[in-house]
């Protein structure tokens, strides 16, 4: 019985040391502050390509409308 009582006792001072360093280590947070600044980048950039596209988007249609314009009154 005092085997089983020591094994328990190592195994859970094991434990407890391997949760200290796990507190301890600080890779993990700056992993997670790159990849919260790697998603803002991420997030600004789509909404500058979809302001663009938008912009783009109107560009061609005024230029098709004036297309049409200029070859509807050529023809006649």
């Amino acid at each position: 019985m005092d085997m089983k009582l020591d094994f328990w006792a190592r195994a859970r001072r094991r434990l407890a040391g391997r949760w200290q360093r796990l507190a301890a280590n600080h890779d993990g947070a700056t992993a997670i502050e790159y990849g919260l600044i790697i998603a803002v980048i991420a997030l600004g950039i789509l909404g500058s390509v979809g302001a663009l596209g938008d912009l783009v988007n109107t560009l061609y249609d005024t230029l098709a409308t004036r297309t049409e314009e200029v070859t509807s009154t050529a023809q006649n």
